[in-house]
């Protein structure tokens, strides 16, 4: 399956066992190869490093306290700080769900709060429309969300683009 099957053919999110260890506690099945959507719109960078925003940022788009400049990591420290920082992002985006989403839908919103935070996103229109099952609605959503300082820019309206289809497959 190519780097972008996900959003042009079947679906890369699997209900069988991975090498990769799944989400525990989630209702949804999220391996390491099921977040390729972040991934590929992140890249991943083992030495710190200033994204548009200013903000000190390493692996696949992770930023914090820790997350200083001449910080370097190895690719096995990049794939595990990011699986508990999916982690974590899962654990906060479940509650907010007053309705059980698909995989593909919840990968999407997944990627869409890796992006835009999980603040923004409890506040949202797209939450609110997917809590009424409007997710036709929902899924116009995605491309409000396209700028950074009042402009927009072309990779965010791509990655938009790319989360309504999988939201909507």
């Amino acid at each position: 399956m190519g780097a972008w099957d996900w959003l042009f053919g079947e679906s890369k999110v699997s209900n069988s066992e991975s090498t990769t260890e799944k989400s525990q506690m989630s209702k949804y099945l999220i391996t390491f190869e099921d977040t390729a959507i972040i991934r590929d719109f992140e890249g991943e960078r083992l030495a710190a490093y200033k994204c548009p925003a200013g903000v000190w940022t390493i692996s696949y788009g992770l930023t914090g306290p820790d997350i200083k400049e001449g910080l370097v990591i190895t690719k096995e420290q990049s794939k595990e700080m990011f699986m508990n920082r999916i982690q974590y992002f899962i654990d906060n985006i479940e509650p907010l769900l007053k309705e059980q989403l698909t995989n593909n839908q919840f990968l999407a919103i997944l990627s869409f709060v890796w992006n835009i935070g999980i603040g923004a996103f409890t506040k949202s229109t797209l939450l609110k429309l997917i809590n009424a099952r409007k997710f036709n609605e929902a899924s116009e959503q995605f491309i409000r969300w396209n700028k950074a300082g009042g402009k927009v820019l072309f990779g965010l309206t791509r990655r938009r683009i790319a989360e309504k289809h999988l939201f909507l497959s």
